[in-house]
């Protein structure tokens, strides 16, 4: 037996499994996948991720005692695709849970410049910094309205 052989297999399997994830994101199947849980407006984000989000959170636990706390720790770069991050938590059914990462969509999405536009026009004329409301719809302050 070759000792290259399990390098070789490894590798293989890894890049079947790249042209399949690139494949279902080319073909629009790659959405963002987030646990129902951390729709609970009425607790804190760090409750809800401990809870939701266990191997996450352990990682985050972990790297908080270190140098590099906020490097992205808890992605899985085997999964990640196009601007969706994949962590190490899984649901039920074994799929990694995906967030958007808005900086890699606007840099890759080809209606970009667009986006730029827009998010600079409204951060150079609001004097303070963006607000959201609950359905995530970017607005300007009082003042600035």
């Amino acid at each position: 037996m070759n000792p290259l052989d399990p390098a070789v297999a490894r590798t293989a399997e890894f890049l079947e499994h790249a042209t399949s994830l690139h494949a279902q994101y080319r073909a629009g199947q790659i959405h963002v996948h987030v646990p129902e849980g951390l729709s609970d407006g009425a607790r804190a984000l760090e409750d809800l991720v401990s809870e939701h989000l266990p191997a996450s959170h352990a990682a985050l636990q972990a790297a908080s005692r270190g140098l590099f706390f906020s490097l992205p720790v808890a992605f899985d770069a085997s999964e990640s695709i196009g601007p969706y991050l994949a962590i190490v938590d899984r649901d039920p059914a074994g799929e990694p849970y995906r967030f958007l990462d808005m900086g890699a969509l606007i840099a890759t999405h080809p209606s970009a410049k667009t986006i730029r536009r827009r998010f600079v026009r409204f951060s150079t004329r609001c004097h303070s910094s963006w607000r959201a409301t609950r359905t995530r719809n970017i607005r300007p302050c009082s003042r600035c309205r």
